[in-house]
């Protein structure tokens, strides 16, 4: 199975146990798991540890248990242990990566990729995001990329939609139709 899909596996599981608990988790765990997600990035020697053939499975299920019990919920404390006896803890970034995809579509947000040459000031980005959130009915959180490539102009990408309009494409496509011209 590729990471990708088993990340989305687990992210659904984990979203959807989270969302039927009876407190309504889906948040809380997004933020825990963010942090675990940054502690596995950050702390190599807490990777190491969980990934050492030589350790028990046992020790690695007290360590876990010591070190987060009562510090994140149960649920998560849980799934943590049962990707851990899977051998899938190695997956936790693309995980939270997905649960975090799932719950900004629960709340109806869409992530926006803006890729300019130059930063963006307040004046643009501000109405680029009224144009953006009432061309897709939704809440638009705008991510800012620098890519000197494209030269001039804008690219915007939302889910698997690309705005591109961008110099470095306009040129593309003069070249192609110079290129294509019969004389």
């Amino acid at each position: 199975m590729t990471d990708q899909i088993v990340s989305k596996r687990y992210a659904l599981a984990l979203f959807n146990a989270a969302e039927s608990a009876e407190e309504g988790l889906t948040e809380q765990v997004q933020k825990e798991l963010s942090f675990i997600s940054d502690l596995w990035e950050k702390n190599a020697e807490l990777r190491g540890f969980l990934e050492a053939p030589q350790i028990s499975g046992d020790d690695k299920d007290k360590m876990l248990q010591m070190t987060f019990q009562g510090r994140i919920s149960e649920l998560l404390l849980q799934f943590l242990l049962f990707l851990l006896s899977k051998g899938r803890l190695v997956h936790i970034l693309g995980i939270n990566t997905r649960y975090d995809k799932l719950l900004k579509e629960k709340e109806g947000l869409v992530e926006a990729q803006v890729i300019t040459a130059a930063p963006l000031d307040e004046k643009l980005s501000l109405p680029l995001k009224e144009i953006m959130e009432k061309k897709t009915g939704k809440k638009v959180s705008l991510i800012f990329k620098l890519d000197p490539g494209i030269i001039g102009g804008i690219r915007v990408i939302v889910g698997n939609q690309i705005i591109d309009h961008s110099i470095r494409t306009e040129l593309d496509k003069l070249r192609e139709n110079l290129l294509n011209l019969k004389v």
